[in-house]
């Protein structure tokens, strides 16, 4: 660290210091690294002052290059990183991403780009946030008004993200006509990998629809592609749903199996709960009572607050006659 870079950390920590003591701002120590918060009165205040200033447009637009950092590094560490790594810092700024994008979708030099990148990067969390009814909005804003200035990639991209909103909002054939279109885009690019993973959208979309013929065949058209690739956390994602839409059960547990090992290895435990909780319905139509509590009581006791739901919809009277022998 050289001198000024120093003095500059100081002449920060000093600046902070004062607003704290004055109570213009709040410190908040609960997260490992502080965070500084604006009172309400305040932060309305620093946003005149802000739209007073002849370089508020550029302030603005690295204050959102800031953000887009942060959210681009956050989805790229998801799969190489444990949750509580990435999580917790991502959840803190829920807010600023969601100001941040209002903001470049509403301001005077808006930028389509920018918008873009920051909602592709959101898609890949956005789960863990609830952010899928924000996604929809901002990625037809964006594809409404500015398509034409994102280029071809990034259509595909921030297309992809709106198929897989519209898949947990609900409107599933939109979902489907969005993964058709999406995919016909990384087509054009010659991008095999994404045409892969848009495929599982498809063909998610098709399976809840009801339409199975053509569910499996997306499924095994991005199976063979994710072999070929040797993309592995896409081959888990496929055996798994094959093995929601399997009607033989042996098949449907082979599948299961399969890509649950995969999980296992690439060390994504959220993959892993979910074949847990799908073994565990194999089990319970086996009649393998005790197989399906066993799945059953894993998902409780590590899963995510969605596939313990799920569980306690299914085992639920039995877990509690379970839980009680245990106690006895």
């Amino acid at each position: 660290m050289n001198a000024d870079s120093a003095a500059d950390e100081l002449g920060t920590l000093d600046l902070l210091t004062s607003l704290v003591d004055k109570s213009l701002i709040v410190a908040s120590l609960s997260s490992p690294e502080p965070r500084f918060l604006l009172l309400e009165s305040s932060l309305h205040y620093a946003r005149e002052r802000l739209g007073s200033r002849e370089d508020s447009s550029a302030i603005a637009r690295r204050h959102a290059e800031y953000y887009l950092m942060k959210a681009e590094r956050a989805a790229e560490a998801r799969d190489d990183l444990e949750i509580p790594q990435w999580l917790p810092p991502l959840a803190a700024d829920l807010d600023n991403f969601r100001a941040v994008l209002t903001s470049a979708i509403n301001h005077p030099d808006y930028n389509a780009r920018l918008a873009a990148r920051l909602i592709c990067a959101l898609n890949t969390v956005s789960s863990w946030f609830g952010l899928h009814t924000d996604g929809v909005r901002w990625a037809e804003t964006v594809l409404t008004s500015g398509s034409e200035d994102l280029g071809l990639d990034l259509e595909a991209d921030l297309r992809c993200a709106l198929a897989r909103f519209y898949l947990t909002t609900g409107p599933l054939t939109a979902a489907l006509a969005s993964a058709e279109h999406t995919t016909s885009l990384y087509s054009e690019l010659g991008d095999r990998r994404n045409v892969a993973w848009t495929r599982l959208t498809y063909g998610t979309a098709a399976h809840w629809l009801g339409q199975h013929d053509d569910a499996s065949l997306a499924y095994e058209r991005a199976l063979e592609t994710g072999r070929e690739l040797n993309d592995c956390r896409l081959i888990a994602r496929l055996l798994w749903r094959q093995g929601q839409l399997a009607t033989d059960l042996e098949t449907r547990a082979a599948l299961l199996t399969e890509a649950g090992s995969i999980f296992k290895r690439l060390g994504d435990e959220p993959g892993w709960l979910l074949v847990l909780d799908a073994l565990a319905e194999v089990a319970f139509l086996r009649g393998d009572v005790a197989k399906a509590l066993v799945c059953a009581h894993g998902v409780l006791a590590q899963g995510n607050s969605s596939t313990i739901r799920r569980v306690r919809r299914r085992f639920g009277p039995t877990l509690q006659v379970t839980a009680l022998s245990w106690a006895g």
